[in-house]
Order: structure tokens, then sequence, then C-alpha cells
């Protein structure tokens, strides 16, 4: 189920052991391997572990836009943050403690590959488990710190859904969808230059709200919304591109009009 909420990286963890290539930081390992035994949430705790755990906290917000950037679908990403992670992060502040003390055994356990343990028929990794997100807590004390990314994730979703009512908008009178499309069409042929992300790559979700910010469009309309027609790998975007084509639109290169 979360695996097509949240951005995983699109070669196994197994298989990515033989490659020279290194994904993104801010990528979830994939255990597509272990599928379909997999425990129901298991990405869920891979994903807290690495925004907790693994993500510096001044890079949360980065991690946290790359994710709704590359969710294959992102208003399902941001109800997550909202309905699950959020209150996660809570849980694990107010169960802090250490318990560790005499291991963690699984019921008649079969040991599998990279920590992994079948038991019942469910597959299994203690490093994604509560109790050791409880008991990292409590021993490196990092409740406060927690509460500051619980913060940070909450700005993260409020900011999304916030638009500049501080300018006045130009009034767009055709679907969001195009304007989406044409703005990517003007980056892509050199006519603006788009925010990017320390990796250099196009902040989708940053030039969706400057869209928001400039235009005046369908009041239902969010970031989201228009990052699905922004990006140029997405279902939406290439079949808009083929109806604009047939249509006749072409927009040269801006440095062919001198």
């Amino acid at each position: 189920m979360y695996q097509n909420i949240f951005a995983l990286d699109q070669i196994s963890f197994k298989d990515r052991k033989n490659t020279k290539e290194v994904p993104s930081e801010y990528t979830l390992n994939n255990y597509s391997y272990y599928e379909p035994k997999l425990e129901k949430d298991f990405y869920l705790k891979v994903f807290l572990k690495k925004a907790l755990f693994d993500i510096d906290i001044l890079e949360l917000e980065d991690f946290l836009t790359f994710q709704n950037d590359n969710s294959i679908n992102p208003e399902r990403f941001i109800k997550t943050l909202k309905l699950k992670v959020l209150p996660s992060i809570k849980t694990i502040i107010k169960n802090a403690y250490s318990s560790l003390a005499g291991g963690m055994e699984y019921y008649k356990e079969i040991k599998l590959e990279d920590g992994f343990i079948e038991t019942e028929g469910t597959i299994k990794n203690s490093e994604f488990e509560y109790y050791m997100f409880y008991h990292w807590t409590h021993i490196g004390k990092l409740t406060e710190e927690f509460e500051e990314r619980h913060s940070i994730t909450l700005n993260f979703i409020e900011k999304l859904s916030s638009t500049n009512t501080n300018s006045t908008p130009l009034n767009w009178c055709g679907k969001p969808s195009h304007l989406a499309f044409l703005v990517r069409s003007l980056i892509d042929e050199g006519y603006i230059s788009p925010p990017t992300g320390k990796d250099k790559e196009i902040n989708l979700t940053e030039l969706s709200r400057q869209i928001i910010s400039a235009f005046n469009l369908e009041s239902k309309t969010t970031p989201n919304t228009l990052r699905v027609y922004l990006n140029s790998e997405s279902e939406k975007h290439i079949n808009l591109k083929k109806n604009f084509d047939n249509q006749g639109f072409n927009l040269p290169d801006s440095g062919l009009l001198g």
C-alpha cells in the first residue's frame, strides 16, 4: 500500500548492491523481493526511520519535498503525512523508553537476508519496528528534536495548501492543467528559469506554489494538482502534450529567436 505513496528506489535493495550507481539519499530502500509478505505498514515505518533518524533535521524539508515530488500519488502522500506520519511521531515521543535489555525475538522466526525474518507468514525487520524507535529515541534523548521535526512536517503540509494573497494575480481563463503544461514548455525551451532543489532538479512543488501565487486559478487548485502536469514524465503531462501537439502547438527554443 505505502509503496505506492512514498518515493522508493526503482531498483531493489538486493539488486542495488550489485550496481555502482548511487540513488538519491532521499529515496527509500526498495524491498520488493519480500513482497507480498511484508507487513502492511512496512514502508510507513521505513519512511519514519528515514525522516526521524537518518535525515539531518536541517534537510528534513528537502526530504519531504523530494518525497512529495516523486510520489506516484502526491495527494495521498500529503494525507498520509497528516493522518499517519504526524500521529506516529507523537506516539514515538510519548512512548520513548528503553526495553531491549533482553533482546527481541519473534515467534518461530525464520532468518532471511538483510536483517529480515519471517514469523507466522509475515516478514519483518527489527530495524523498522516501533519498539526500536522508542528505544533509540530514549537513549538518544531525541524527544525535543522530534517535536521540532513534527512542527517542520506540519508546516510543510500547511505550506503546500497555502497561497500568497498579498499580490494581485493574473486571471487565468483556461484549465489549470493547461497553464502548468505551458509553464513547463516555457521552462524546457529556455524562457523561464525554474526553482531547483539541492540536486539541481526542478522543484515542482515550489514551482506549483509560484504559479498559484501568480495566477488566479480555480479555488480547488492545489500545488499537487499542478505538479502532476509540470512533471514531463507523468502520464497526465504526456497525454496533454499529445493534445497540444495535435492542435499544432509549437514553441521554439528561446535561443533560436535572436
